[in-house]
């Protein structure tokens, strides 16, 4: 019998702008990214609270801090989370895969159904943080660094990625309502674990690490936001196959 390990629980990522003097992004949710595991396919992916050594309490909700942004700039504005996520992986079956991805248009929270898509790059794409009601986004994207690497190199939270583009680990959130999706399941952008260890590295498109503990950070980027939006997603998902 063939076996799908998915997650039960995904990961809330619900961002919240007040007024034009508000603290930090809150999350109203209490889902946070879950851990699955069995006897051929181990993998988790636990929230921790940023501090510069990486020993900070586990965390059940993504959140930024806003004090710096700039309410109504049509600039777009980086913003790197205050939580980080600590992945693991020992799978054993072989040429087996963990992919992450999104489903915001099929989300069956209300407040960030992705109602309609944006095209970049000729692509219709529903992927990124989703404004309520559904017709805005902030692009959401990740950077994956060794736990050892990260400890050694970046003790202090990111004020920029390296690079937009695929590289130096880093990738955007697809979603699986997205025009290219049919390309993109299969490709590297998405999979985030594999037999041989965790993947995206800091190579042009992916490097191996061998099973070792990987920090995924978080990333936005926000433009033209006011007192009161609010922007957020509950559909990140950690699976062992894709549709």
């Amino acid at each position: 019998m063939k076996k799908v390990f998915s997650l039960l629980a995904v990961l809330a990522l619900v961002c919240m702008v007040g007024t034009a003097f508000a603290e930090s992004f809150s999350s109203d949710s209490k889902t946070a990214i879950a851990t699955f595991r069995s006897g051929e396919i181990g993998f988790s992916a636990t929230l921790y609270n940023w501090n510069s050594t990486y020993t900070g309490s586990t965390a059940t909700q993504i959140t930024w801090t806003t004090t710096d942004l700039d309410l109504g700039s049509s600039e777009l504005q980086f913003k790197c989370a205050d939580v980080y996520a600590l992945i693991e992986s020992n799978i054993t079956v072989p040429n087996a895969k963990v992919y992450v991805y999104q489903d915001n248009k099929n989300n069956t929270t209300a407040d960030y159904v992705a109602v309609s898509s944006r095209s970049v790059d000729n692509v219709w794409r529903y992927d990124g943080l989703v404004k309520k009601g559904g017709n805005d986004y902030a692009t959401l994207t990740f950077r994956c660094r060794t736990l050892a690497d990260a400890k050694a190199t970046i003790t202090e939270l990111p004020t920029e990625w390296p690079s937009w583009q695929p590289y130096d680990g880093v990738r955007r959130f697809v979603d699986k309502s997205n025009s290219d999706w049919a390309t993109q399941k299969t490709g590297s952008d998405i999979i985030i674990a594999t037999t041989d260890g965790t993947w995206i590295g800091s190579g042009d498109w992916g490097t191996t690490w061998e099973k070792q503990p990987v920090v995924m950070f978080f990333g936005a980027q926000f433009a033209n936001v006011l007192g009161g939006d609010t922007f957020g997603t509950n559909t990140i998902t950690f699976n062992t196959t894709v549709e």
